[in-house]
């Protein structure tokens, strides 16, 4: 059973996915997918390209037409630390950081801003997300009681 965090981060409507890359081979992309196939809106940041495959790349999260509700993170941790003061200031209720996104540092620059992020793989509590993240939210639902 996800948490009352994971829940209301699922529940949002609108999310922004900082990390989008001009391959469909990366779990930006399944995490993009998944999502829109909810329903929700979702936008793709990645200031490298326009457009891809029919979606539109925004800049930065200051570039969206509205501010998103949620967003998740999958970006190498060497690029993240610029980033958490957008994050910050943009206003967004849930930051969710893909698995390789954090490390300690990350972490303690969130607290340093008070920002509490869901950390590991965004796709394992989404809603409908199918083999093999239902396996993986199992293992971790039973080993770890889940995302806090």
């Amino acid at each position: 059973m996800p948490s009352e965090r994971v829940k209301q981060f699922y529940d949002s409507e609108s999310f922004a996915i900082v990390g989008m890359s001009g391959s469909k081979r990366n779990f930006a992309w399944s995490i993009f997918d998944q999502l829109v196939g909810l329903g929700k809106r979702v936008y793709a940041i990645n200031p490298n390209f326009n457009y891809y495959e029919g979606v539109h790349f925004y800049d930065s999260l200051e570039s969206l037409p509205e501010t998103p509700e949620a967003v998740v993170i999958s970006l190498d941790m060497s690029k993240v630390s610029g980033l958490l003061e957008s994050v910050k200031n943009s206003g967004v209720k849930y930051v969710w950081f893909q698995q390789g996104s954090y490390d300690d540092d990350v972490l303690d620059e969130c607290g340093r801003l008070g920002l509490d992020p869901i950390k590991g793989c965004a796709l394992m509590h989404a809603p409908g997300a199918g083999f093999p993240h239902n396996i993986h939210r199992w293992v971790n639902e039973l080993f770890t009681k889940g995302y806090r």
